[in-house]
C-alpha cells in the first residue's frame, strides 16, 4: 500500500502548496520586492530599514536593521501578536490550503486576506563586495572625534574610508562618508552613517553569527569582557581602556564554542546593549541564554537619553557616562 502524506496543518506541508515568498507578500504590506529596502510595519519608524532577502541556505528571511529578524511564519505571528500554531492556521485560512489542524484554533485570528499565489523561487544570492579605499578626510575625524575614537585606533579595528565599492561587480560611489569594516578573508560591512535614505549598512557579505566585531583584536586573556552592541562601541570602549566585541547585530547570537572560548579566557563578560527597549530585550535573551551578567542602565538611560546607544549618550554627557561605567557594579 502506498504511503498517504500527512495532511496535518505543518510548516512542511504549507511550504509543499505556497512559497515563503507568497507568505511576505500577503502579510508584510511594504513588502515589494527582494533585498528592496522598506518601512516597517511592525513598529513606528519614517525609514526604510527593513528588507526580505535570500540568506545563505535559500529561504526568505525579515531583517529590520533597527528591530527583529523573522522568517515568513514568525512575522505573522509579529504582526497579529499570536501564537506560532495560531500563525500557521492564519496562512492554513486564508490561503485556503484545509490542512487540519491538531491544537485549540479559536483563538485564531481571521485576516480577510486575499493572498495570490506566485509559487516564485528564489537563487541564494552571494554577495562579493570589494571596495576602493581613499584617505582620510577632516569630516572622517570629525565625526568619529565626537566619540573621541582616533584614527590609529580605526586603523587597529581595520575601518577604512572609502571611495568607491563594489557589489556583484557593480560599483556604487557613496554619497557620504562611508566607511568598509573588515573582518578578513575577504568579508567586510559596508557603514554609512550619514545615508540620506536612514539606512547606515548598505551591504555586508558576512555570516552574521561568525564574524564578531573585535574579536581578532582581543587580547588572549583579561578581567573584564563587555559584549556591546556594534563595532562603533567596541572603539569607543577601547579608547577608554576597556575590551569589548559586538555581534553584527544585537539580534544574533555568538555561536556558544566562541562564548566557551571566551569564558576561559576572560574572568568575566557582560552585556551592554543599547538602552532602548530593544536592547534590553535582546540583553535579557543573550543573558539567559550563555548565563553571563548584564548592565540594567536601561531606566536610567530612557528617561534622560530618549532611548540612545553608548556612543550617543556619551556624546551628549560625557561625564555621566563615565561615572555609569566606572560604577557599572551598581547595574548589574
Amino acid at each position: 500500500m502506498a504511503f498517504k502524506p500527512s495532511l496535518n496543518l505543518t510548516v512542511n506541508n504549507i511550504l509543499s502548496k505556497i512559497t515563503e515568498y507568497d507568505i511576505f507578500k500577503t502579510y508584510c504590506s511594504n513588502f515589494k520586492e527582494v533585498d528592496k529596502l522598506f518601512v516597517s510595519e511592525l513598529r513606528k519608524d519614517r525609514n526604510p530599514t527593513c528588507k526580505v532577502f535570500v540568506n545563505e541556505v535559500g529561504s526568505l528571511i525579515y531583517k529590520d536593521y533597527n528591530g527583529e529578524s523573522h522568517n515568513c511564519f514568525t512575522y505573522v505571528r509579529a504582526k497579529y501578536g499570536c501564537s506560532f500554531n495560531n500563525a500557521l492556521n492564519i496562512i492554513n485560512k486564508d490561503f485556503n490550503l484545509n490542512f487540519k489542524i491538531s491544537w485549540d484554533s479559536n483563538k485564531s485570528i481571521s485576516t480577510n486576506s486575499s493572498p495570490t499565489i506566485t509559487n516564485q523561487k528564489f537563487e541564494v544570492k552571494i554577495n562579493k563586495i570589494t571596495k576602493k579605499r581613499r584617505n582620510w578626510l577632516k569630516e572622517d575625524l570629525d565625526y568619529w572625534g565626537k566619540y573621541d575614537i582616533t584614527q590609529s585606533t580605526l586603523d587597529f579595528f581595520n575601518v577604512e574610508p572609502l571611495e568607491y565599492y563594489w557589489i556583484n561587480y557593480s560599483r556604487f560611489k557613496p554619497e557620504t562618508i562611508t566607511y568598509s569594516y573588515e573582518f578578513g578573508c575577504g568579508y567586510r560591512d559596508i557603514y554609512s552613517p550619514h545615508n540620506l535614505q536612514g539606512f547606515k549598512w548598505p551591504c555586508s557579505n558576512t555570516k552574521a553569527d561568525k564574524h564578531i566585531y573585535g574579536l581578532r583584536q582581543l587580547p588572549k586573556t583579561g578581567d573584564l569582557l563587555f559584549i556591546v552592541s556594534s563595532l562603533k562601541e567596541v572603539m569607543f570602549l577601547y579608547e577608554l581602556g576597556i575590551i569589548a566585541i559586538a555581534p553584527q547585530s544585537e539580534s544574533t547570537f555568538i555561536p556558544q564554542h566562541i562564548i566557551d572560548n571566551l569564558k576561559e579566557r576572560f574572568k568575566e563578560i557582560i552585556i551592554l546593549f543599547d538602552f532602548d527597549k530593544a536592547g534590553c530585550n535582546h540583553s535579557l535573551k543573550h543573558s539567559i541564554k550563555f548565563n553571563l551578567k548584564r548592565l540594567k542602565f536601561c531606566p536610567v538611560m530612557i528617561s534622560y537619553y530618549e532611548g540612545k546607544d553608548l556612543t550617543d549618550c556619551y556624546v551628549k554627557d560625557k561625564e555621566k557616562i563615565l561615572k555609569l561605567l566606572n560604577e557599572y557594579e551598581k547595574y548589574l
